[in-house]
């Protein structure tokens, strides 16, 4: 399984401190789920919850470790636009 996430910060609806990101997940070039995620700069800790509803190709929910590469994937997003 090869897993690809497309993220991009919406800039028309971002302003510092508050980040909106859009994601997309694909599975082996097939588009499995979407989601939109806010990213609060000042926040102790950024939690985003990703939903079950974006299934892999065997049709069950992402395991932690597919999770926890979109929410990198955000993190990595946001980092160019955070003021110090």
């Amino acid at each position: 399984m090869t897993m690809e996430i497309v993220t991009r910060v919406d800039r028309g609806l971002s302003v510092d401190p508050s980040y909106i990101v859009r994601y997309q997940v694909f599975e082996d070039d097939r588009f499995i789920g979407d989601g939109v995620v806010q990213y609060h700069r000042q926040a102790d800790h950024n939690d985003f919850a990703i939903p079950d509803t974006i299934r892999g190709g065997d049709g069950k929910p992402l395991d932690s470790e597919a999770r926890k590469k979109i929410i990198e994937s955000i993190n990595e997003a946001v980092r160019p636009f955070l003021q110090p």
